[in-house]
């Protein structure tokens, strides 16, 4: 006999060929399982997913930084310090403000004639004169501008305050911008030297004064009282830059009468013969030192820019002042 069991699960199981199929289509129904395609886009992926990986190993190399490729960009920063800062350019014109406040005015470097063939045998034998380019002020140093170095006690009070018809004239605020007076050579470099600059040689102050082409007085060939303080036709000092027709061919005024002008040089009466063409610094010694320019006293003839005069360097003058100089870099 057949156990009970056995029968039971002889009627479960599938009675024909038909009844099979259908059982394997419920069971594919029920758990889905991956079908050809379906595995055919699961390799496509992960192949161009490993395709993606060995093209950036190939283009950056083994460890590489990928940004590490991106095209250097020059710094413009650095490459802009390369580039030379163009030089300024000066010309007769141009102008400055030294420390003290004085207008300077710029005389280029250059040759010029020196000396007169027909004045005193000290101004013989012309000669040609090369110099550097300077700077010079523009008019005489002022009792203000003198009284500030006083002030800072680096100058010494002039040896007289009053002038040929003033009692009251230095620290007098009618007179500031009139010329300071009664001052030694050394009181004159002492107060260029403070103000950042120094004396004009001989030759500076003569190229300064006539220019290059050789004029009598810094204007031209003549000279009246509407261009100059001269001849005591004012019989005193007068205000700086009074007489804006009789400037220089750089602009400098005052440099025939007012007062005449403390140089740095020596004076030597034969010292033209011997000149060096370029920068000539004068004597190295002597008694006198050269005195340029004329003053309010002076006639017409020695107000001459070629004129020389000279004074012992410890005595001062109501007739004698100063300007001064600053040098090119």
């Amino acid at each position: 006999s057949t156990p009970v069991n056995a029968r039971t699960s002889a009627r479960a199981m599938p009675t024909n060929n038909n009844e099979a199929e259908s059982v394997s289509t419920a069971a594919t129904q029920k758990k889905p399982a991956l079908t050809g395609l379906g595995i055919g886009v699961v390799v496509a992926v992960l192949l161009a997913i490993a395709g993606i990986g060995y093209s950036i190993l190939s283009k950056g190399g083994n460890n590489k930084n990928p940004a590490a490729e991106v095209p250097a960009v020059e710094n413009p920063v650095n490459e802009s310090t390369t580039v030379e800062t163009p030089t300024e350019h000066f010309d007769i014109g141009s102008t400055m403000k030294g420390d003290d406040g004085m207008t300077l005015v710029y005389v280029p470097a250059g040759k010029f004639n020196m000396g007169n063939e027909y004045g005193e045998i000290n101004e013989q034998p012309v000669h040609e004169v090369d110099l550097d380019a300077f700077w010079i002020d523009q008019t005489e140093v002022t009792n203000k501008m003198y009284s500030n170095c006083v002030a800072a006690e680096m100058c010494i009070l002039p040896g007289i305050v009053g002038s040929q018809s003033r009692l009251s004239y230095y620290g007098n605020p009618q007179y500031d911008n009139y010329p300071v007076i009664y001052v030694t050579w050394e009181f004159a470099n002492t107060y260029c030297k403070w103000a950042g600059r120094r004396l004009p040689t001989e030759a500076e102050w003569e190229k300064a004064a006539r220019g290059t082409d050789e004029r009598t007085y810094p204007w031209g060939k003549s000279i009246d009282e509407t261009l100059a303080n001269y001849g005591e036709n004012i019989g005193d000092t007068t205000m700086v830059g009074n007489y804006v027709d009789g400037a220089s061919p750089y602009d400098a005024f005052d440099m025939a009468g007012n007062v005449a002008e403390w140089t740095n040089d020596w004076f030597g009466p034969a010292y033209y013969e011997n000149s060096p063409v370029l920068n000539p610094p004068g004597p190295v010694s002597g008694n006198l030192r050269v005195v340029r320019g004329g003053s309010w006293l002076s006639s017409d003839y020695s107000t001459r820019s070629a004129f020389r005069s000279m004074a012992e360097p410890g005595s001062s003058s109501d007739r004698i002042g100063f300007r001064c100089v600053l040098s090119v870099p």
